[in-house]
């Protein structure tokens, strides 16, 4: 996973300490290709329509994600599948495990 270099920055005090990444629902939207960058791939496991835009909730490594996508071609035949789906980390948060301090929050 690529991290912005102004993130980067932040981190290298974190070398070899845990931290939590964050992400906001619009900040992650479907993708039709696996090798773009920072694209992972996803077990669809709920479905929440909202009228023009969806949240689709779905499992990477056992961590759950909401994805908020305006795709309406996503229908509940699709749960259960491995999707692609792409992070912008230019949105992304870094947290600090033990404090829950955000360390990018003025980024």
């Amino acid at each position: 996973m690529y991290i912005p270099e102004n993130k980067q920055s932040v981190l290298k005090a974190y070398i070899d300490k845990p931290v939590c990444f964050g992400i906001r629902p619009e900040h992650i939207s479907l993708s039709v290709n696996c090798k773009e960058m920072n694209t992972v791939t996803g077990a669809l496991s709920i479905i929440e329509n909202m009228g023009s835009e969806k949240y689709l909730y779905f499992t990477v490594n056992n961590k759950e994600f909401i994805a908020k996508v305006n795709d309406q071609s996503i229908t509940t035949a699709d749960i259960g599948k491995n999707l692609y789906f792409n992070l912008d980390t230019s949105f992304c948060h870094i947290f600090d495990f033990y404090t829950e301090e955000n360390l990018t929050n003025y980024l």
